[in-house]
C-alpha cells in the first residue's frame, strides 16, 4: 500500500484550481526519527529540518 495526500494548487488571490493526490516523501529524520510532512521529490528542505513559525494571537 502507498500512502499519499491530498495537496491544492493555486495562484495568489485565486481559487484552487486543481487537487492532486501526490505520494508522501519517504525522509525520515535521522536524529529525531520525525518524517518529513511534504511529497514525494519536493524541492527545498525537508518539513522536519524548517524551523517552526511563529504563532501570532489575535
Amino acid at each position: 500500500m502507498t500512502s499519499g495526500a491530498v495537496w491544492a494548487r493555486w495562484s495568489d488571490g485565486a481559487r484552487p484550481i486543481a487537487l492532486d493526490v501526490l505520494p508522501d516523501c519517504p525522509s525520515i529524520s535521522a536524529d529525531s526519527r520525525e518524517p518529513c510532512c511534504e511529497f514525494a521529490d519536493h524541492p527545498g528542505a525537508h518539513s522536519y529540518q524548517l524551523d517552526s513559525m511563529p504563532v501570532e494571537t489575535w
